[in-house]
C-alpha cells in the first residue's frame, strides 16, 4: 500500500499533464534548498520563542505567516540564496 500517493499523483498528471524536463530544467534554488530550509527554521524557532514570551504576558500574536511568506518570495523568485 503506498497510501493514496499513487493515485494522487495519477490525477494530478491526468489534470495538467507532463512536460520533459529539458523543456523547462530545474532551477539551482529548487535543487539547492538547504540554506532556505535553514532560514525558514530559525524564523519559525524565532517566531515560537516569541509566541511563548507573549502568550505568558497576554499579549498579541507576531505576524509570523507574513515573514515565512517573504522568505519564501525572496528564496524563490528573486533567488538571492541561490548564488551563495
Amino acid at each position: 500500500m503506498d497510501g493514496g500517493q499513487w493515485q494522487m499523483f495519477a490525477n494530478l498528471v491526468a489534470k495538467y499533464g507532463v512536460m520533459p524536463k529539458s523543456a523547462m530544467p530545474e532551477v539551482n534554488c529548487c535543487s539547492s534548498s538547504r540554506l532556505m530550509n535553514r532560514m525558514l527554521t530559525s524564523k519559525l524557532r524565532e517566531y515560537v520563542s516569541t509566541r511563548v514570551r507573549e502568550k505568558r504576558r497576554g499579549e498579541e500574536r507576531h505576524p509570523v505567516c507574513y515573514v515565512i511568506f517573504v522568505v519564501c518570495c525572496v528564496c524563490v523568485i528573486c533567488g538571492v540564496w541561490c548564488a551563495m
